[in-house]
């Protein structure tokens, strides 16, 4: 078998059939190209492109792991932003990666999580008999304020 060649665009390997096909292209036209050089940034030590995504996915879900009992509302955007992020990373990359995957079970988590925390906050505090006595108590005050304001139609 002969060098493996990669395509100067994509970063992937030109697989036997396509570089049949280029050298078909290749003679019809009378003449033959060297191979461009690869540099580094291009490909990966595996031969493919990579991308960043996948790393920012699973970086966006363990913050958002992270920010569950400080902050919900930003633990939940940033679940919500590792889930889309992991997601798109495979139309890049052509392949799901396992950064990609924690990134979105990590986002996950953490909207899931968010979600719980609010409920439970929410739940405990409705259920407070102090708050609800308070509740009530200010609710009546601000009513009857607002019953004994003077409207413009008293002023006539």
């Amino acid at each position: 078998m002969g060098e493996k060649r990669y395509d100067p665009y994509t970063g992937y390997e030109i697989t036997e059939e396509e570089q049949n096909q280029e050298n078909l292209n290749q003679e019809d036209n009378g003449k033959r190209e060297e191979p461009e050089q690869q540099t580094k940034e291009e490909a990966s030590p595996e031969g493919k492109q990579t991308s960043s995504m996948p790393l920012l996915s699973m970086i966006f879900g363990i913050v958002a792991i992270v920010f569950v009992c400080c902050c919900p509302p930003i633990s939940f955007v940033l679940g919500v932003v590792a889930l889309v992020v992991g997601l798109l990373a495979p139309k890049l990359n052509r392949k799901m990666d396992g950064k990609s995957i924690a990134g979105i079970i990590c986002g996950v988590i953490g909207m899931v999580l968010t979600v719980v925390i609010i409920v439970i906050s929410v739940y405990a505090v409705g259920t407070d008999s102090t708050f609800q006595r308070e509740f009530r108590k200010q609710w009546n005050q601000e009513y009857q304020d607002h019953l004994n304001q003077p409207t413009e139609s008293d002023d006539f």
